[in-house]
């Protein structure tokens, strides 16, 4: 029989993967702070390439486009009228820029409701989490553009059915966008909300006047991040080339004021596109006029702008989920550790996850921290042995820790592990008896074995003790996120249900690393 203590663990796991990043800034995944803005290009394969050729800097991300009828674009470059796009080319030309995708969903709402398109709502979801970067999908795109013919009620259903289903399949490296069209609208936008558990962003279109305030008000009262999902000076109405520089100059300071969290830049020569050919809204690349091109180079340099390199560190995103697998038992074939370790290992490599296993009873790990190791530490001065095994750790995503309990505390070889390896500057800064974290945006599931049972862990103040000593003090102290710690107790089990009802717990927890 399951114990409870696991299975309320896994209860509190699974419902924290699925929204673990949800609850970040403005209760949206991969925000960064207030006074920041990512920077988006696209919004085909060639308007990305001339965006980079023009500013010399690789934006956090580029745009790209699928509908979810047939998924085209993604693997296979595909033109639906704007330009070749292919999001397989621009993951490959630009490794780790995050993608915003605008998923097309005109004439399918009543088969994604019904569960006819479930199959492509999967193969979007495994392509988002085999891109291994932040992606962020504007579902039903201006959602109330006229045209587009979205009826709300269906809308919702068929929005709130495809963020289940990416829930249900794992997905946690996408961002959920809410996006107007951002013009005058009698029914309000509020008709077609999805809900502020299944929206991460707000987001309003930016082209020649948009009627912003409606959202930008909703964004602030449900405490959402907002983006400017498409944006660009289209002439007509009531801008004409020569006020294009006024367009840019108010375009900017609208970000300023209204605490943008992103905008994505539509850089095309629209008179070039068969779709917009006839629409004559001019030229909107970045190196059209060298005076555009000199105002957006001086703006977009402002400290506030978020580009690639520094987009990770700014959304606290982990790129991929490399794997290391820190086991600790002199048994690791037999134990009940062993059998935890293995599934570990099994589950990984079933899901194609990458990983890295330190067995330290079996690579003779030397735990004991001696003088000479002290004046190392304290000289900043780091060994061979102990610089590998930091690598170990600067390369994972998540850390998975295996031990038993022992005297109410982990083995000393794990204990001396944490000792050596642990190195200020590597693990944590400490100045002016303040400690910080250095180990950033990683995660740590633990798995421990014990002999005594759940219900005596969680009748004594041990498990608290624990949580506090080694989640907090330790792991939290350098910055590795303890979300996750299950204790196994009873063990070795006399009963074989008892022994596959945690295996199978643990597979169900490896599954939901991506």
């Amino acid at each position: 029989m399951l114990k409870k203590i696991v299975l309320s663990f896994i209860f509190v796991f699974t419902a924290a993967s699925l929204m673990y990043a949800r609850d970040l800034n403005f209760t949206g995944r991969f925000v960064p702070n207030d006074g920041s803005t990512l920077v988006f290009a696209g919004q085909n394969n060639r308007s990305s390439d001339n965006y980079v050729k023009s500013v010399k800097n690789i934006p956090a991300g580029f745009m790209i486009y699928t509908a979810l009828s047939d998924l085209a674009g993604l693997d296979e470059a595909a033109d639906f009228g704007a330009g070749e796009t292919s999001g397989a080319y621009i993951l490959k030309k630009y490794p780790k820029a995050a993608l915003q995708i605008g998923l097309y969903l005109v004439n399918s709402l009543d088969e994604i409701i019904d569960g006819s398109l479930d199959e492509n709502i999967t193969k979007l979801g495994n392509w988002i989490k085999k891109s291994r970067v932040p992606v962020y999908l504007r579902i039903g795109y201006e959602f109330d553009y006229p045209e587009n013919g979205y009826e709300p009620e269906k809308y919702i259903k068929a929005y709130r059915r495809i963020v289940d289903k990416m829930d249900e399949d794992g997905v946690k490296n996408a961002a959920y966008v809410w996006h107007s069209y951002a013009a005058l609208n009698p029914r309000g936008i509020e008709a077609w909300y999805p809900g502020d558990e299944y929206v991460d962003w707000c987001a309003i279109s930016y082209f020649s006047n948009p009627q912003w305030i409606p959202m930008v008000k909703f964004a602030q009262r449900h405490s959402k991040p907002l983006m400017i999902a498409e944006c660009a000076p289209m002439l007509g109405h009531d801008l004409r080339e020569d006020g294009k520089l006024k367009w840019y100059d108010k375009f900017f300071r609208f970000i300023n004021t209204n605490n943008i969290k992103a905008l994505c830049y539509i850089n095309n020569n629209w008179d070039e596109l068969p779709m917009f050919k006839d629409c004559k809204w001019g030229n909107s690349t970045i190196s059209d006029s060298k005076l555009v091109q000199k105002m957006w180079l001086n703006k977009i340099s402002d400290r506030r702008f978020v580009n690639l390199e520094s987009l990770y560190d700014s959304i606290s995103f982990s790129e991929g989920e490399n794997v290391l697998i820190v086991f600790c038992h002199p048994d690791n074939e037999n134990s009940s550790s062993a059998m935890i370790f293995a599934k570990v290992k099994e589950t990984l490599g079933k899901n194609g996850i990458p990983y890295k296993i330190r067995d330290l009873y079996a690579m003779k790990f030397n735990p004991v921290l001696d003088k000479a190791g002290l004046e190392d530490m304290k000289n900043k001065k780091i060994s061979d042995a102990v610089a590998k095994e930091q690598k170990y750790f600067k390369e994972a995503g998540t850390v998975v820790f295996i031990y038993p309990l022992w005297w109410s505390g982990v083995p000393a070889m794990l204990k001396g592990y944490i000792d050596r390896v642990f190195y200020p500057g590597f693990a944590f800064e400490f100045e002016e008896a303040k400690g910080t974290a250095s180990i950033k945006h990683k995660k740590a599931v633990v798995f421990t074995t014990m002999a005594m049972s759940e219900k005596d862990l969680e009748n004594s103040d041990l498990k608290k003790a624990l949580d506090i000593i080694y989640d907090d003090k330790i792991f939290g102290f350098s910055g590795l996120k303890a979300r996750y710690h299950g204790y196994f107790g009873s063990l070795p089990a006399t009963d074989v249900k008892d022994i596959e009802a945690y295996l199978s717990e643990v597979e169900k927890i490896i599954n939901l690393i991506n």
